[in-house]
């Protein structure tokens, strides 16, 4: 979880492999709970705009994620291909897909590649990309359609991680109503297929191409999110917390690791 640092999981790591520790296990979460999430109050959570943004942004590309899977095979088979070349085409885009996560993460480590950057950049691939195999025909639309699947990739755990940014003592709400707008996806694949319907009933000879302007529209709906980051919040959303194994008390400075290692040999 990106609210949990990489200190935090260390050390219930080494609770963990103790049982004899529950008791300072417990005091020990409750403090560093206190410490680096309770006591930090950002305000009324209904000024969170980072938080709302990304919700919306959240909203908006799992829906044309999904429409874009929905109908691919579709979206193939009207350009040419059978059912089972189809189904082949999307398993490989899937494999980008993969492959591009992968590759995003790795990205992310370098100073340089900021997360609201290759959140931007990969939304905005996404859009043109499924833009540009709604207008093409043939094998070039299917080759930009499987693009844009790939450049899906890093945009969930990108925008949840980011919204969280801030929120303190909301964290756990934050989370909460990020993971639901996933809802988006119930939303944009009946517009979508809506389209596609229309389109044939009037005797449109690519209606599946044309649903993908749905979608489409979704990938430049959630796209305000990133370009709010990137332009009006990257002091927040760029900052990286460096906390240091060690706890303030009433006597003094208390070592974590210390502290476990007289547990251990009691």
């Amino acid at each position: 979880m990106p609210e949990v640092t990489d200190e935090d999981m260390g050390i219930q790591g080494k609770l963990s492999c103790n049982p004899e520790l529950e008791t300072f296990e417990k005091n020990l979460t409750q403090v560093l709970k206190e410490i680096e999430i309770a006591n930090h109050n950002p305000g009324s959570i209904w000024k969170q705009t980072n938080l709302f943004l990304a919700v919306w942004s959240q909203f908006c590309y799992v829906g044309s994620q999904v429409a874009v899977s929905n109908y691919f095979l579709n979206f193939c088979e009207e350009s040419g291909k059978s059912p089972s070349t189809s189904s082949n085409i999307f398993a490989a885009a899937q494999g980008l897909f993969t492959f591009n996560r992968f590759l995003a993460a790795s990205l992310i480590t370098f100073p340089f590649f900021r997360p609201r950057i290759v959140l931007a950049t990969y939304l905005f691939l996404s859009f043109v990309f499924t833009l540009a195999a709604a207008l093409t025909n043939s094998n070039t639309s299917i080759i930009l359609l499987c693009l844009a699947i790939c450049f899906e990739s890093a945009c969930f755990a990108t925008i949840f991680s980011l919204g969280l940014r801030g929120l303190g003592r909301h964290t756990t709400i934050g989370g909460s109503l990020i993971v639901a707008a996933i809802g988006g996806g119930a939303v944009f694949p009946p517009l979508a297929g809506a389209v596609a319907t229309k389109m044939q009933k009037i005797g449109h000879k690519r209606p599946f191409h044309q649903a993908m302007m749905v979608p489409m529209t979704g990938f430049i709906a959630a796209w305000i999110y990133p370009l709010y980051a990137n332009i009006w919040n990257r002091e927040l959303i760029d900052i990286r917390c460096e906390t240091q194994v060690g706890i303030k008390n009433l006597g003094g400075i208390v070592d974590v690791e210390q502290e476990m290692e007289k547990e251990t040999l009691r």
